[in-house]
């Protein structure tokens, strides 16, 4: 696959009584779109000048943690960023960033990976 683009929406666990333990996905999305090709990283929209700029994006970090995963080297992408979620508003920003990045680099690697593994490989990313 040459090119993948993945959408992720927002997230909310902060539902009174249900705090923490109930969640919703809401109508506002990040759209990640990547190519194989020399490593770039753009990002437009919601805290596009608060994301890195390098490997140090979630969305690489997400990526990275596949191909380690599968045991597969990292091949050079560029990846185009369009954010809605806002930053540290508890709409899960982070946690789309690092879902976009496995589900595109799963898709990427050819590698179905199972919501279990991929659950597991975001949990390690999250913390």
């Amino acid at each position: 696959m040459n090119s993948i683009t993945v959408r992720t929406p927002a997230t909310t666990a902060n539902l009174g009584p249900g705090f923490d333990s109930i969640g919703m996905a809401l109508d506002l999305w990040n759209e990640l779109t990547i190519t194989r090709g020399d490593f770039s990283i753009s990002t437009v929209g919601e805290g596009a000048d608060l994301v890195p700029q390098d490997t140090r994006n979630l969305i690489v970090t997400g990526v990275e943690a596949v191909f380690n995963h599968i045991g597969q080297s990292i091949p050079s992408l560029q990846y185009h960023c369009k954010n809605a979620i806002p930053f540290s508003r508890g709409l899960g920003s982070s946690s789309a960033a690092i879902v976009s990045g496995l589900l595109a680099g799963s898709a990427i690697s050819g590698i179905d990976l199972t919501k279990e593994e991929l659950t597991i490989l975001a949990a390690n990313i999250e913390g």
